[in-house]
């Protein structure tokens, strides 16, 4: 079996050069095309409120934040679909969704069959305290997942 439809988890950091010179190197070798998606989840339960912890604050922040997310995460596809545009099939984003629940769902609906996500190596208390989206991203993937491990900054 050889990969032909793949989902590239997008992000909003440096990241990004590595994730997709790894899948673009992917699909040229394999003739495969490219779906690149960045997934913006909700904002917490407590910024709708307007209050965290019983203090108040501007509602406005929470959603000028995300909104200028969203738009750097629209000209981030562009760029990258521009960049590859002789793999790239299309690029969206999703919005109001957990990310690996999003990229199941978007592999499901395009029948992927590989998904290319960066991987930071979290461990120990580091992975504790600030999550895993690849580990969940990993369980209950309709598909294969290749995790590329994202070189630090010297």
């Amino acid at each position: 079996m050889s990969y032909q439809n793949i989902i590239v988890a997008v992000d909003n950091d440096e990241s990004n050069e590595q994730i997709c010179e790894r899948a673009y190197a992917l699909a040229k070798g394999l003739g495969a095309q490219l779906n690149l998606i960045f997934v913006q989840e909700p904002l917490p339960p407590l910024a709708s409120t307007g209050a965290v912890g019983g203090v108040p604050f501007p509602l406005e922040t929470g959603d000028e934040e995300y909104q200028e997310t969203l738009k750097n995460a629209k000209e981030t596809l562009a760029e990258l679909a521009e960049r590859y545009n002789d793999v790239v099939n299309y690029h969206k984003v999703i919005e109001a969704m957990g990310t690996p629940d999003a990229l199941h769902a978007e592999a499901n609906q395009s029948k992927a069959d590989l998904i290319v996500a960066g991987s930071h190596g979290r461990h120990g208390l580091s992975l504790l305290f600030h999550g895993s989206t690849t580990n969940a991203l990993l369980h209950d993937a309709p598909c294969d997942v290749l995790a590329v491990r994202i070189a630090e900054a010297a």
